[in-house]
């Protein structure tokens, strides 16, 4: 099950022990249950805002570079700003506080990166504890809002919920089966199921009056056509040649095209999209569009229902061979983590739901 007790990631970017001390007595008065990390200098905490997603950093702006170095950059906080806002190599915080001793440096930061807060450190007054102190409290009870189920295949949901999408939670069920009779009983949520081989045209009819609302088809075959998609991988490592994998993905296409074919045409008879209207949502010719875009080398043609999830047991006979990746040590925890991951799966909702 999943755990619905909303908490917070914390990151405290501090190099002085008894302020980030301070810091964290605060958050955890506040959120007894928030996961808190703490690092002293810029090149620990860029590795940390690569690694995972964090609710809210707290930044101090004068740091050393390193944590054994002595010296301290007197706008290590802002270099770290600055990265943040022009590579994709970063997972982006939800919210950012800077904290600075001095009021030059608030007036500028504020108008550098509007887009943070900026608070004012004073060892002597309370003013700043104040303002962490209102940030918290209205985070927290923005997690606290009663958010939309989205029931999902398999299990991805805990790798969906890692995205953190505002206003929606991943729950589990067993397959596309499931998940089409929970759009049908339980017109309340949201159910999101795999594309595979439905049409463009079969998805618009199914995801709109008078059969479902709340019905939604990811765009790609499955939630591994994201995950390994060449725009994402990028993201998560920047010496990835995307044009060789483009010419990898290519060919195991055109090795696998037969048995692609046989496969959807299988696959199709058993959909209960299709079986539980007398079929008046199936076309009668899908090779229109599935044949005609497998034969097509345009990566946003044969990709939509090119089986990207590869499983060893099955051979691979169908789907992509994922040994071509490998020696890129991806984990599906760092692949959903990135800008173009969240953007791809929020837009499914957004433009249908207006999220």
């Amino acid at each position: 099950m999943i755990n619905k007790e909303e908490t917070l990631s914390v990151l405290i970017i501090e190099d002085q022990d008894a302020k980030a001390a301070k810091i964290f007595s605060l958050i955890q008065v506040l959120a007894p249950k928030a996961a808190i990390t703490h690092v002293k200098d810029q090149v620990t905490a860029q590795v940390k805002l690569q690694e995972a997603f964090y609710d809210l950093v707290i930044l101090d702006i004068q740091l050393p570079l390193r944590f054994d170095e002595f010296d301290l950059d007197l706008n290590g906080g802002e270099h770290i700003l600055q990265d943040l806002s022009i590579s994709d190599e970063y997972i982006q915080p939800h919210k950012i506080i800077a904290l600075t001793e001095f009021q030059d440096s608030v007036i500028q930061l504020r108008e550098t990166f509007p887009e943070i807060g900026v608070v004012q450190f004073d060892n002597t007054s309370l003013k700043w504890q104040n303002t962490l102190e209102r940030t918290i409290k209205g985070m927290l009870k923005g997690k606290a809002q009663v958010k939309k189920i989205v029931y999902c295949e398999g299990d991805n949901a805990s790798l969906y919920n890692l995205v953190r999408i505002p206003g929606l939670e991943f729950w589990p069920l067993k397959d596309s089966r499931a998940i089409y009779l929970s759009a049908k009983n339980e017109p309340d949520k949201y159910a999101l199921r795999d594309r595979d081989f439905l049409t463009s045209k079969e998805i618009n009819i199914l995801t709109s009056p008078p059969y479902f609302s709340n019905y939604v088809v990811l765009e790609y075959y499955c939630f591994e056509n994201y995950l390994f998609h060449p725009d994402n991988i990028i993201l998560c490592r920047s010496s990835f040649d995307t044009d060789e994998y483009l010419q990898e993905l290519i060919r195991q296409k055109k090795e696998k095209f037969n048995a692609i074919i046989q496969d959807y045409k299988l696959s199709r008879a058993g959909y209960i999209d299709f079986t539980d209207n007398d079929k008046k949502t199936m076309m009668q010719d899908p090779e229109v569009e599935i044949v005609s875009d497998l034969e097509s080398d345009e990566l946003e043609r044969f990709y939509k229902f090119f089986d990207m999830a590869g499983k060893k047991d099955s051979g691979f006979k169908k789907s992509f061979n994922k040994a071509y990746l490998e020696k890129y040590n991806l984990t599906k925890q760092e692949l959903v983590q990135t800008c173009w991951f969240k953007d791809k799966i929020s837009d499914l909702f957004r433009k249908k739901f207006d999220l």
